[in-house]
């Protein structure tokens, strides 16, 4: 059996506000929709992710970390991720065409996404998180402590020029 053919379990899902993306597919890239994004500006950023039951004793420990890493799913179409090679970042056509690879699009050749965020609380198999970026009832895939091994990288990562000025356009 290759690697390739192991099936992947959810060990649970998210429970979130935000019921749509708002930088949804359209016309074979990403448009942001600035209407979906002011809805969940004003919603809630904190989240549920709710564990399985089977899973619940793998979170032991868990709650000794301020972060935790999320692996999770995305929710666009096979034919999509397998096509899509370039975005306007942001789903912002101001933008210049990007890479998948260099951006953070939930469009991508495996629908996987990971995101590192505050863990508030663990109360059984439910962790209370904020700044989880998932649609309501998204997979996940795996949880993971942060233990702080990128550290050493904030004084020498460089970051494309073209994220600050995303992130300005986002601000306004």
């Amino acid at each position: 059996m290759s690697f390739l053919d192991t099936k992947l379990l959810s060990v649970g899902n998210v429970e979130s506000e935000i019921k749509e993306i708002s930088i949804p597919l359209k016309d074979n890239d990403l448009k942001f929709d600035p209407e979906i994004w002011s809805k969940q500006k004003s919603k809630s950023k904190i989240t549920k992710i709710i564990i399985n039951e089977e899973f619940e004793e793998c979170l032991d420990g868990i709650d000794d970390f301020s972060h935790i890493i999320v692996i999770y799913l995305t929710d666009v179409p096979e034919k999509t991720r397998r096509t899509l090679k370039k975005v306007h970042p942001g789903g912002c056509s101001e933008m210049p065409l990007k890479g998948i690879f260099s951006c953070r699009s939930p469009i991508r050749p495996n629908p996987l996404a990971i995101s590192t965020i505050l863990l508030i609380e663990r109360t059984g198999n439910i962790l209370t998180v904020d700044g989880l970026d998932a649609v309501d009832q998204t997979v996940i895939l795996d949880v993971r402590p942060y233990v702080g091994e990128a550290k050493h990288m904030l004084e020498t990562a460089t970051i494309a020029p073209w994220v600050s000025d995303l992130k300005q356009l986002f601000q306004k």
